[in-house]
């Protein structure tokens, strides 16, 4: 999946693991067990990295980002094979 390769690349405190999983959308969880999907874990993950991507991350926290973005990541996830074609990237699911 190309964004766990992405994540893991800019990951460097190794705080983020991304595995591929079965089910149809992204989950991310901290060791405490707080849990976000979708977009919110896209931005989560993002935070996690840290550096000028934690600053994207939070700008999540704005309605109408996270508005935007939420009606994005669900376009995106409606029509991921067909783009899988596109980005030369199949799912790895």
């Amino acid at each position: 999946m190309r964004w766990a390769r992405w994540l893991r690349r800019r990951d460097r405190a190794g705080r983020v693991l991304a595995v591929a999983g079965r089910i149809p959308e992204l989950v991310a969880v901290a060791p405490g067990g707080e849990r976000w999907t979708r977009a919110a874990a896209v931005n989560r993950a993002l935070v996690e990295v840290s550096g000028g991507w934690g600053v994207v991350g939070r700008l999540y926290r704005w309605p109408a980002v996270g508005w935007v973005e939420d009606r994005v990541y669900s376009w995106v996830a409606r029509h991921r094979r067909a783009l899988a074609g596109v980005w030369g990237d199949p799912p790895e699911m």
